[in-house]
């Protein structure tokens, strides 16, 4: 995708692959999480996939902190049998019940109880998450907050009608917050198309200066590296990404089910309010979990046609002029002093080698010594 760069003059108005049957093993070789399709080019960071045969972006060709020992591993597991990985989406799939590699996340819902005891060979494998180019220089508390990363991915969900519902929501509330919070340098990444990149960029409120366009996986994480803070839609592997570079992170509203529950991880690790809900007449939490008990997909309806109906109504100004206001009001606790690895921490980030050591195991081979 090509970057569009630059500032406006005026300020913008405010307006699965399924898995195998148990009696057949698979004839493609893939380490993968659990859901994730194989057979296409990898993507940039927002709606990934992984190439064939190979460890992508936060997989399992990628030590966290298992280091460069977890990716050889992984070469290694070639040409063996797959074993299905699990990120830790709640609710559990029925249809992975006879070998697991889940990691270990602070909590799981009740729901997922039952299904996790019944699978037989359930093993808690730590976060599968990228290794940071470089260390993070110095700490975080305290400094100006001059440049920003915002990050928007897992927007193009299949069952979505109108993708572009939340980034024009979400989007413009976010530059708003960073104008007034004094941020000068902007990094906008994700799956948006050109023409909605252009538009943002255009519309963005001075003195912002606004690059945006896809990042690779390898670039994404020097720009987290090289910020003083995150915000992003609070995918998993992300938040954990950020957490292991010590990324003061703030989490924008969910677009998904599993990004509520992932939102609530990181505040409570954190210990900082750096959650932004939707406002209650566009969303209520609650009112999700409470549906979530009908099934996921009626959970996944509520979002979608609440996001959607917020886009179009006609005071959808106000909207986005309520988001910015808690924008603001959460980046303001980025600057007080918190463990922003607490999260990575508590989940552990060296998920891609012994997920390599797995596979090895079960095709009977030895993990090579580090």
């Amino acid at each position: 995708m090509r970057e569009v760069t630059g500032a406006a003059a005026v300020r913008r108005t405010r307006l699965r692959p399924r898995p195998p049957p148990a009696d057949r093993t698979p004839r493609r070789t893939l380490v993968r999480p659990a859901g994730v399709r194989a057979g296409r080019t990898g993507r940039a960071r927002g709606g990934r996939t992984l190439p064939r045969g190979r460890g992508g972006p936060g997989g399992a060709g990628r030590a966290g902190r298992g280091g460069a020992g977890g990716g050889r591993r992984a070469d290694r597991v070639r040409g063996q049998p797959a074993v299905p990985v699990d990120r830790g989406r709640p609710p559990l799939s029925a249809a992975r019940r006879d070998r697991l590699l889940r990691p270990a996340l602070p909590e799981l819902p009740p729901e997922c109880q039952g299904i996790l005891a019944s699978i037989p060979r359930l093993r808690w494998v730590e976060a599968i998450v990228g290794t940071p180019p470089v260390p993070r220089a110095g700490g975080s508390t305290g400094r100006p907050c001059r440049k920003v990363v915002v990050s928007l991915g897992g927007l193009r969900a299949p069952r979505l009608a109108d993708w572009t519902s939340y980034p024009r929501l979400v989007v413009p509330a976010v530059l708003e917050a960073l104008a007034a919070h004094g941020v000068r340098d902007v990094r906008l990444t994700g799956n948006l198309s050109a023409g909605l990149l252009a538009d943002f960029v255009g519309r963005s409120p001075l003195p912002l200066r606004v690059t945006a366009g896809a990042l690779p996986h390898a670039a994404f994480l020097a720009e987290l590296a090289g910020c003083d803070a995150l915000l992003t839609s609070p995918g998993l592997t992300t938040l954990l990404e950020a957490g292991s570079l010590g990324v003061p992170t703030l989490c924008l509203p969910p677009q998904n089910l599993s990004q509520i529950f992932n939102a609530r991880f990181q505040r409570q690790a954190v210990g900082a309010d750096v959650q932004v809900t939707w406002p209650a007449d566009v969303l209520r939490e609650d009112d999700v979990l409470a549906m979530r008990a009908k099934g996921e997909d009626h959970a996944l309806e509520l979002i979608y046609e609440a996001i959607g109906r917020a886009a179009a109504r006609a005071d959808a100004e106000r909207v986005v002029a309520a988001l910015s206001d808690r924008i603001l009001a959460a980046l303001r606790h980025t600057a007080e002093p918190a463990d922003w690895g607490a999260l990575a921490t508590a989940v552990g980030t060296g998920g891609a080698a012994q997920v390599a050591d797995a596979v090895l195991a079960a095709a009977g081979q030895s993990p090579p010594s580090s």
